[in-house]
């Protein structure tokens, strides 16, 4: 429970009240001081500061974690022109006077409509970095709607940075890289690369005077660790992809540590257990969240050896390639699903991999899986799709695995274990399966309204879904693809900067034209369901001919796979 340790606020005449509150516990495990100042527009008629509930006079107060204290002030308003009050309020982690100059910078004047159109105009030009046309009201608005919610964190604290010496761009409010990564952080690569890049090199630089890279971070602390180290992902994507500004020396030194170093408090840096992963090719259930911390650090690991290799470090490649192939030393043919381990080898007794944990027995962070269960985590092998398929026993038999997970309603659109599970058919070469799952969900998870997401949106990653397969496209984020899947829209234009925009057409897409039934790439017909970064990146047009009916169209020409004949990722 976040809780406050002290508190000050003062009235400064004539116009003015501003103040500090700082804080303790919640999401947050360190203590930060927030600063405030506020102005109105007009003289006070009274004005004073109240404690425990008891007005008075005096122009300041104290307060703490027992004692609640405000301000407050009353004004002369018998004109009735003059009935509506103004406020500029500004806030600041530095200071008083930072958050005072915040609002004599960013709202000069008492204009509410010159200051909402302005906001109006940042947002436009946001929002406008990507353009649909057709579907119906409600995906349209479902879809701006989750547009502007992928943009609210982390937060652009550039000049705020109380906690080193920097002038470096800074952000704050990593909240859960643990689930942006995945949808969010790819998205911004495409339409806000500086932005982007900036978020990286500040990751960068927390692990420099903090010692980690956060799987977490808010209000200057790293925060909570889900699962692996999934800074790892946001990083490799970023050099895969070409992003500059970001020193990726240091960046690979990070997640070399993370790979190898056990960290003092598991529950808030690097990867807790990592040492069984060297020892026994396995987080063991001697460690919490066994299954998922072997299963992402596994894909963490292959994302340093994407690093290794694009720095011509070829030992380290080959460790780290080794190592993303673990996932598999957690396989059981039994219950076909990973299933934790003890450190003698043997399996979790009494396991069901349908089952969901936390449970009556298990909390959120000391269960084998973390919020979900074997199945759902078996799907997260990013690099290694083909790897999984070989362990079911074909492409029809994975088909048939995926479909009873959708089926039996063993997969949910409200968390993130398995949210790339839909795109995983086009592995076994079937996009219609693809196509029919990713319409399901969108029609069915997501609306209009207060109930609109399917769960926790855990900043915008459950709104950055809906965007990507909305368009059509879905990444698999750390490595330079993207998958193919079914657009609502018939056109979705990717600005992507610098006169380049990517557009997806789809003329017949509709409710029950689903499928994409042939393709063309800038007018060359393409006759696989994924795109590589580059063809992306570069602009052009990606015509998809739709129908109501499955085709032949993507069957052969799977996306890579460590297990592939082409041995991984596109160059």
């Amino acid at each position: 429970m976040q809780r406050p340790t002290s508190s000050e606020v003062s009235v400064i005449e004539p116009d003015r009240v501003e103040g500090s509150a700082s804080f303790e516990g919640g999401w947050a495990p360190g203590p930060y001081t927030l600063y405030f100042h506020a102005q109105f527009d007009r003289p006070f008629d009274r004005a004073g500061t109240w404690s425990a509930e008891e007005l008075g006079d005096e122009p300041s107060a104290e307060g703490g974690e027992d004692k609640t204290i405000g301000a407050y002030a009353t004004f002369d308003l018998e004109d009735e022109a003059e009935m509506v009050v103004q406020t500029r309020i500004g806030i600041s982690f530095t200071s008083v006077e930072k958050a005072r100059e915040n609002v004599e910078d960013e709202i000069p004047d008492f204009d509410f409509d010159a200051t909402r159109s302005e906001a109006e105009a940042a947002w436009e030009e946001a929002l406008s970095k990507i353009q649909v046309e057709g579907g119906t009201e409600e995906e349209r608005s479902i879809f701006y709607t989750g547009l502007y919610r992928t943009h609210f964190m982390p937060h652009d604290l550039t000049g705020e940075n109380v906690w080193w010496d920097s002038d470096a761009p800074h952000y704050e409010e990593f909240y859960a890289i643990w689930d942006t990564f995945r949808t969010v952080h790819p998205l911004l690569t495409l339409i806000q690369p500086e932005r982007q890049s900036a978020m990286v090199q500040s990751l960068v630089e927390t692990y420099e005077n903090t010692g980690w890279m956060p799987d977490s971070r808010i209000a200057g602390n790293n925060g909570l660790t889900q699962g692996g180290s999934n800074g790892d992902v946001i990083v490799a994507d970023a050099m895969v992809k070409g992003l500059e500004g970001i020193d990726y020396e240091t960046a690979y030194e990070a997640l070399v540590k993370n790979a190898e170093e056990e960290p003092e408090d598991p529950l808030s840096e690097g990867r807790g257990g990592v040492s069984d992963l060297e020892e026994l090719g396995y987080v063991s259930l001697d460690y919490e969240r066994s299954g998922t911390r072997t299963v992402e650090y596994v894909y963490n690991d292959y994302c340093i050896a994407l690093i290794a290799q694009a720095f011509g470090r070829d030992q380290d490649y080959e460790e780290y390639l080794e190592r993303s192939g673990y996932w598999e030393n957690l396989w059981d043919d039994e219950t076909r699903s990973i299933r934790p381990r003890y450190p003698d080898s043997s399996y979790l007794e009494d396991f069901d991999p349908a089952h969901n944990y936390p449970d009556d027995e298990y909390g959120v962070f000391d269960a084998p899986f973390y919020e979900g269960n074997g199945y759902q985590y078996s799907t997260y092998v990013p690099h290694d799709v083909q790897g999984l398929i070989n362990k079911l026993g074909g492409d029809e038999e994975f088909v048939a695995w995926l479909d009873e997970l959708f089926d039996e309603g063993i997969h949910t659109q409200n968390n993130e274990p398995d949210i790339l599970a839909p795109y995983l058919y086009l592995h076994a070469g079937r996009p219609d399966k693809t196509a029919k799952r990713v319409r399901d969900l969108l029609s069915g998870n997501y609306s209009t309204g207060r109930t609109g997401l399917p769960g926790n949106d855990d900043s915008g990653t459950m709104s950055s879904w809906y965007v990507w397969s909305a368009v059509g496209l879905y990444p698999n984020a750390g490595q330079p693809y993207y998958y193919i899947g079914s657009p609502l829209f018939t056109r979705a234009s990717i600005d992507l900067g610098d006169g380049r925009s990517f557009t997806v057409e789809a003329p017949d897409a509709s409710e029950d034209n689903k499928y994409v039934l042939s393709a063309t790439l800038e007018g060359e017909a393409l006759d696989r369901a994924w795109l590589r970064h580059e063809e992306l990146s570069r602009g052009g047009q990606l015509v998809l001919e739709m129908g109501d009916s499955p085709s032949e169209w993507g069957r052969d020409d799977k996306p890579p796979s460590v297990s592939s004949p082409e041995g991984g990722a596109p160059e």
